[in-house]
């Protein structure tokens, strides 16, 4: 494995706060040829900010995405038309950006909820790729509302 990554976290205002990260770099066998299943680079980023006055007191609102591209995967068994030279593996697997959004608030030491939004744009990609005949596609836009009792 060669490359590049760095995690950051900060806090831009005492309510505000942000996380990011990156990676970029190669992972290859003993032989030098990719290794099956990993990716090429990777990003992402959340950040959250605490409301502590206003009509919003106490709620908590933050969004997020995340990206990953070249992933390498291989061609396997597959057949490909003659004349065609078959590749070791496929050139691009296609990637998307989902975007992810959340709400919450605690009401009292008991009592919190959670609202949710996961892949905000409904982008359409695979979310896994285990082998080129399986496809684990991402979840579509998703809505949630969670509550939570503790004592």
């Amino acid at each position: 494995q060669k490359g590049f990554d760095m995690d950051i976290a900060a806090t831009i205002r005492p309510n505000w706060q942000v996380i990011a990260t990156y990676y970029k770099g190669k992972i290859k066998d003993q032989n030098g040829n990719p290794v099956p299943l990993s990716y090429t680079s990777s990003w992402s980023v959340l950040t959250r900010y605490d409301f502590e006055s206003g009509f919003m007191k106490g709620w908590k609102i933050g969004v997020g995405a995340a990206r990953i591209n070249g992933r390498q995967l291989k061609t396997g068994s597959m057949v490909f038309p003659v004349g065609v030279p078959k590749p070791v593996f496929f050139p691009n697997v296609q990637t998307a950006t989902p975007v992810n959004v959340f709400a919450s608030r605690q009401f009292n030491k008991h009592w919190s909820v959670r609202l949710s939004c996961q892949n905000v744009f409904d982008a359409v990609y695979p979310g896994g790729v285990p082998q080129y005949f399986v496809v684990d596609p991402a979840d579509p836009r998703t809505f949630a509302i969670s509550t939570r009792y503790k004592w």
